[in-house]
């Protein structure tokens, strides 16, 4: 499933329809990858938190599952962790 940006309010981004993500997942957004978390879902759209400036998103790009689950915070080193731990410094 493809799931990409429909909206972006400051570091909230919300996809329309139905999408692969789940509640609490930390996901990449756009072509830059910046680290999200899923915080709303329902039948219509999906609303991510991101993390990261989003100044250089744009709709229509993607957004990528990870299938990891983060609590209810997240801080820059554990995303930092988990990029350089799959190969992504940046």
């Amino acid at each position: 499933m493809k799931n990409t940006i429909y909206s972006i309010n400051g570091p909230v981004v919300t996809i329309k329809g139905k999408t692969d993500l789940e509640m609490m997942e930390m996901v990449y957004v756009g072509k830059a990858r910046l680290v999200g978390e899923v915080i709303r879902m329902n039948d219509k759209e999906t609303t991510i938190q991101v993390y990261e400036e989003t100044g250089g998103l744009k709709a229509g790009e993607p957004v990528e599952s990870t299938k990891l689950h983060f609590g209810y915070r997240v801080n820059e080193a554990s995303a930092a962790r988990h990029r350089a731990a799959h190969g992504q410094l940046h």
